[in-house]
């Protein structure tokens, strides 16, 4: 698979790049020998490669968007059936809407789902028994009342609960209890009547607690105290037909979700496309300010070293030799990373070594 999403960029630009984009691969190719000090054969491949990459991102891209625009397409194609979900049990009905072909819409509303007999028992018990499992909160059992528990009056699939208690004065119809005061292992048994309805069917059943006096640490004390506090200031907005949820709860953002995931994917790839597409350019750009900055720092010093080795006596092919022999010795022994001014000694001297003479070599920039 790698070797053919290799070959195809290969093969377009070796047969329409390479004719078509001359111009722009010589520009490319003195960009490149302003930081990199290779032969003309060498600079050419880098070119080539570059080319390459950049025809390899163009495609990826290409396919993508194709791949997204297809997506897009089936989802607005129109099917034989359309489905209409209902709301599930007790989430209320729905309005749904209908484009006919004449451009008319019309408006219906559709009923949440409903149960059967069988289903509608199976619930109320269901509900009855995660009820006296999750009313008790940090008491140990019905038989050992020590601090408020909760009375839940709206419950999940559309039920509600209603608490009538025998006692409110010790056992409240919310489900506080008033023992604050109570010492010398005081108690009392309150009976409630939890009445559970859904739509016109309603349920009863009697509960028994047993109250007793409080045991609490200054810090359960104090707990106590603020969900008494979070309790209160929820029994004041039930009137209220709606709340705000924080932006942020506990350090996490909180936002409705929007948008089309398709178009927002489609926006990813592009930007994934003009990140890659650029990056090398960027890079290059990066590449020619940390030569010119290098070419400052290292200029007087070169100046110095030839001045050093023509006054000892030395040729201008031995001076240079001199010095790309101590640059490469520092290299190798890691007293200093490469530096592009050095590097063009470096091949300077490796090609006058192969035969080249003084005056082949221009003037680099």
């Amino acid at each position: 698979m790698k070797k053919v999403l290799y070959k195809i960029p290969d093969f377009i630009h070796r047969h329409f790049w390479k004719k078509a984009g001359i111009s722009q691969d010589e520009k490319l190719g003195k960009k490149i020998r302003l930081f990199y000090p290779g032969t003309q054969t060498e600079i050419e491949a880098m070119v080539d490669e570059y080319r390459k990459k950049q025809i390899g991102i163009f495609l990826l891209f290409l396919l993508a968007t194709i791949f997204l625009v297809f997506l897009m397409r089936i989802d607005k194609e129109q099917s034989e059936t359309i489905l209409i979900e209902r709301n599930g049990f007790g989430e209320g009905s729905k309005e749904e809407s209908l484009l006919l072909e004449n451009g008319e819409i019309i408006t219906f509303t559709v009923g949440e789902k409903e149960y059967t007999d069988d289903e509608l028992e199976q619930a109320f018990f269901d509900q009855f028994k995660w009820i006296q499992e999750n009313m008790l909160k940090d008491n140990r059992d019905m038989m050992e009342i020590r601090s408020d528990l909760d009375f839940m009056t709206e419950l999940s699939g559309g039920f509600r609960a209603e608490w009538i208690s025998e006692k409110p004065e010790i056992l409240g119809h919310d489900g506080q209890v008033f023992n604050e005061e109570w010492l010398d292992e005081q108690q009392e048994s309150v009976k409630v009547q939890l009445m559970l309805s859904y739509q016109d069917q309603v349920r009863t059943k009697e509960l028994e607690f047993c109250v007793r006096e409080p045991i609490h640490t200054l810090q359960e004390v104090l707990v106590l105290k603020i969900k008494s506090m979070i309790r209160k200031q929820e029994e004041e907005s039930r009137k209220q037909d709606s709340f705000v949820i924080p932006g942020v709860i506990e350090g996490i953002v909180i936002k409705k979700p929007e948008g089309n995931t398709v178009y927002g994917a489609y926006l990813l790839v592009a930007a994934l496309f003009g990140f890659c597409f650029f990056y090398q350019r960027s890079r290059m750009e990066d590449q020619g300010k940390e030569r010119c900055r290098q070419l400052e720092e290292d200029y007087p010093v070169l100046i110095y070293k030839l001045v050093l080795y023509l006054g000892a006596g030395m040729n201008l092919r031995k001076t240079f030799q001199q010095i790309t022999a101590e640059y490469e010795e520092d290299i190798h022994t890691s007293r200093s990373k490469k530096r592009y001014m050095y590097e063009e000694l470096v091949v300077m001297v490796n090609e006058m070594g192969a035969g080249a003479g003084e005056q082949a070599f221009p003037a680099r920039a």
